[in-house]
């Protein structure tokens, strides 16, 4: 199993990852997928046998690294996680508060690796914890999230991004973990907008990108060598 760190990160619904992850050439394909369980609007169980049944059956296409996003532990992600174990190669936790939930997924699946994501003020202000918190390989940031947090009035938004994703690199560095992963653009489609917004992660710290469009994908890689210049100078 490849446990590398990814460089782009693909979120698609679960239920329809075979119409969304066609059979395509190895490099077009994102380096890791993320199958999403918990915003699947088809529901739960049938998103988890979506899941099972395109691992199954897309064994040699498949891309080298694929994830669950599952539900937070407020909601079903006993069950997912009962699901997955032992299939891809980890989950992503939504929602994230404490250093606890983290525990508690280990608990439960003591082999599975965790990459949490921070979605809150209060998750950054103990992002240290849950970092060094065994089973996590890597956080995430949902910087659309902590924009919605935001009062109206703060003049200057993209200083409150800088701040957010700050905490998140000097943690990951704290625990040893690669550099984060960018969330999703609050704005997806707009292609100029998401490249920009990774450039300035990329700049702060991030070394990876989590798009929900496919097409974003060749744009994203244009910045393949700034990221491999990143993790070359962690490995110095």
């Amino acid at each position: 199993m490849d446990r590398a760190p990814a460089h782009t990160y693909l979120l698609v619904p679960a239920s329809r990852c075979r119409e969304e992850l066609w059979d395509t050439a190895e490099e077009e394909q994102p380096d890791a997928v993320i199958l999403d369980i918990y915003g699947d609007e088809a529901g739960p169980e049938e998103a988890r046998a979506a899941a099972v049944d395109w691992l199954k059956s897309v064994r040699r296409t498949r891309p080298r690294q694929v994830w669950f996003r599952v539900h937070p532990v407020s909601g079903e992600c006993a069950a997912d996680l009962a699901a997955f174990e032992g299939l891809g190669n980890g989950v992503v936790l939504p929602e994230v508060a404490t250093a606890r939930e983290v525990s508690w997924v280990t608990s439960l699946c003591p082999a599975t690796a965790v990459m949490p994501v921070f979605e809150t003020h209060h998750a950054l202000s103990r992002a240290v914890s849950i970092a060094c918190r065994p089973g996590v390989v890597r956080l995430g940031l949902s910087i659309q999230r902590i924009d919605e947090q935001l009062p109206l009035d703060v003049p200057e938004r993209r200083d409150a991004r800088v701040w957010a994703r700050s905490i998140l690199v000097n943690a990951s560095a704290a625990a040893g973990l690669p550099g984060p992963v960018n969330g999703i653009h609050p704005t997806p489609e707009d292609v100029v907008a998401v490249a920009h917004d990774a450039v300035q992660a990329a700049d702060e710290g991030f070394t990876a990108q989590c798009i929900n469009r496919g097409w974003q994908l060749c744009e994203v890689r244009i910045l393949r060598r700034e990221w491999e210049a990143s993790f070359s100078g962690e490995s110095t």
